[in-house]
């Protein structure tokens, strides 16, 4: 029996490449199994008879089903197994995510759904449950919009939890062998810090943290990674923080902790390209010591002028020297992420983002690109606001959302033509295939023999903005037909 039942929905096209562990579920499930409920979590994304486990698991009457989304196709997936639990029971179904914090009366106005959260989910989760489970109203539980008949109310936000007294994340709720990311050996993700006292005016960081950003002491890190890799066998860890590197003496102290608890660990982070730069070549060298092996940027924009429309405090040139440093650490993977599509960005503008990221891969041959996605303009964020501007019309419910997806949300950006529509979904697919970041992953043959065929093409496409015969565009059209997902 499942005291509790969760939903994982599929992300879109990159679940094939990475499937990473459903740590947001894991982490809201942390109070609750410390109390002994009983979690099952069901995973769409590795799960393939999802719809019969999930209907198994209504009949044993859990108390609640949740669900995770984010602002896109995810939204879709999660609306679809809430209709079906709503077809086949009478529990309450709740969501949280980035979405329901960011547009929660909009999101529970949606028939299928009873209650979501808002901002962090591990007491307000927990409180809900045991209040749901005790048919106790829901007016003290903080952090939550819910429906009461036809009446929706929204309670006070909850406030900012203290990351080192939550309890372990429950990660024996999963099956290890589900899941893969860019590795070397058997992967988890953790977290030991959240916010970002940046202020990109694409993210939505800034609205859900308000700039704060709050941490785990060194030594509650350290006893984190230790507990993981005595009781999992866990040698690649993902730290899922938003910007790892904002304090040094913070960072240092967790390397220094690996390297003398002997822990023979890979692990990888996220970071700023101007905080990385603060680091001596000697205290870069005892991160990679440490087991450091993939390093995640964002750079945006290979345009001064782009980067400046959107406060990211980053040249181009501060990018490439960076880089050109790190090629010294050999251990060193730098991935970079790179948005286009923003409304004031030219066909020269691209150019130069294209031409910065094929001198990131002659400069330093470690170097990879995550992918060049679309802009997507996350309600409440300032590019929001300047999407409406030019031009957009926010959806008026949520399904209206489900196409704000970087993969495809890019064919209703109202300031593109259909040329420059083509030509930067041609440009993201041949992202996808223009360096060896996916030489990490076991694929079909097929697959294989593809990416060998399509490399070299990939990579013309990319240097010279070709439109020219573009037989991808066909093929993303199948796999999103095939895979029975929207799409523009």
């Amino acid at each position: 029996m499942s005291d509790v039942l969760l939903f994982q929905p599929a992300t879109g096209f990159y679940d094939k490449i990475v499937k990473s562990i459903p740590l947001g579920l894991l982490s809201i499930s942390r109070y609750l199994d410390k109390e002994g409920y009983k979690i099952k979590i069901i995973d769409q994304r590795v799960d393939g008879n999802w719809q019969n486990n999930l209907k198994k698991e209504l009949k044993k009457s859990p108390i609640c089903f949740g669900t995770t989304s984010a602002t896109g196709y995810p939204i879709y997936n999660a609306l679809n197994a809430s209709k079906f639990v709503k077809d086949n029971s009478d529990i309450p179904v709740v969501w949280g995510g980035i979405h329901t914090t960011l547009l929660p009366k909009q999101t529970i106005a949606n028939k299928n759904i009873d209650v979501v959260m808002k901002g962090e989910g591990e007491l307000t989760f927990y409180n809900l449950v045991k209040d749901i489970e005790k048919n106790k109203s829901l007016e003290n539980v903080k952090g939550i919009c819910y429906k009461e008949g036809r009446k929706i109310i929204e309670n006070v936000n909850a406030s900012y939890l203290d990351l080192n007294e939550l309890p372990l994340v429950p990660y024996h709720l999963i099956k290890f062998k589900d899941y893969s990311q860019f590795s070397y050996g058997r992967d988890i993700s953790m977290e030991t810090s959240r916010g970002c006292p940046m202020n990109c005016t694409f993210c939505y960081e800034p609205v859900v943290s308000n700039h704060k950003w709050r941490c785990m002491e060194p030594k509650k890190v350290i006893e984190n990674i230790k507990y993981v890799v005595d009781k999992f066998k866990v040698n690649n860890i993902w730290f899922l923080d938003d910007n790892f590197f904002v304090d040094i003496k913070r960072a240092n102290k967790i390397v220094d902790g690996i390297i003398n608890e002997g822990l023979d660990i890979y692990w990888n982070s996220e970071t700023e390209v101007r905080l990385l730069s603060r680091y001596t070549d000697e205290e870069l060298l005892k991160i990679e010591k440490s087991g450091l092996k993939w390093m995640s940027m964002g750079v945006e924009s290979g345009s001064q002028k782009i980067l400046n429309s959107i406060n990211k405090v980053v040249t181009p040139q501060n990018v490439i020297d960076l880089n050109k440093r790190l090629k010294n650490f050999n251990n060193i993977i730098p991935k970079y992420n790179f948005i286009s599509g923003f409304p004031s960005e030219n066909g020269e503008d691209l150019k130069k983002t294209t031409d910065l990221i094929l001198t990131l891969f002659k400069d330093n041959p470690n170097a990879i690109i995550q992918a060049l996605y679309s802009v997507s303009p996350y309600p409440g964020t300032e590019i929001f606001n300047l999407a409406v501007k030019n031009g957009l019309i926010p959806p008026t419910d949520l399904e209206g959302w489900i196409n704000f997806n970087p993969e495809y949300w890019i064919s209703d950006i109202p300031w593109l033509n259909k040329q420059q529509i083509k030509k930067l979904k041609l440009l993201y697919f041949s992202s996808l295939f223009i360096d060896n970041k996916l030489n990490v992953h076991k694929k079909s043959f097929m697959f294989e023999l593809f990416k060998k065929l399509y490399k070299s093409i990939g990579r013309y496409r990319f240097k010279s903005h070709s439109t020219k015969l573009p037989i991808e565009l066909l093929l993303l059209d199948f796999y999103f037909y095939i895979n029975k997902m929207p799409n523009k």
